[in-house]
């Protein structure tokens, strides 16, 4: 499914319908972790971003590989604070953080909460209620 194809009014149908979870960690951690970055995002600095990205894989299974240089970081930084969505920024994105788009989505949202989602399995089964996905 294209980005384009997602339709607004079904995500917010669904998203009335999701209870809330008061116990889980991995949802309590999220406001702190939204702080932080916002905090570092202000500074638009490679040291930033590499922290962002460590604090993003911290939070999930995986180690990271950062494959970013300095000088990618103020493309990031630029495209990222006009919600860019052209296929190859995010090509870039994943690229640079452990060749994911998952990890990408989670640090482009940390620096951006509100013009990039988190796209990872658990969202994605919240959504469709599917338990696979197939990201390309």
């Amino acid at each position: 499914m294209a980005i384009d194809d997602l339709q607004t009014d079904y995500f917010e149908t669904r998203l009335q319908q999701l209870l809330p979870v008061h116990d889980d960690h991995y949802i309590s951690v999220y406001e702190s972790l939204l702080n932080i970055s916002s905090t570092l995002k202000d500074q638009k600095s490679f040291d930033g971003l590499v922290s962002v990205a460590h604090m993003a894989y911290g939070w999930m299974p995986t180690v990271l590989h950062f494959n970013m240089t300095e000088k990618d970081t103020s493309e990031f930084f630029e495209k990222g604070e006009q919600g860019c969505l052209d296929q190859n920024f995010l090509a870039s994105c994943k690229l640079w953080i452990n060749h994911s788009i998952i990890g990408a989505s989670k640090v482009l949202h940390f620096f951006y909460p509100n013009k990039y989602p988190i796209w990872d399995s658990k969202v994605y089964e919240t959504i469709f209620g599917l338990s696979h996905i197939i990201i390309k």
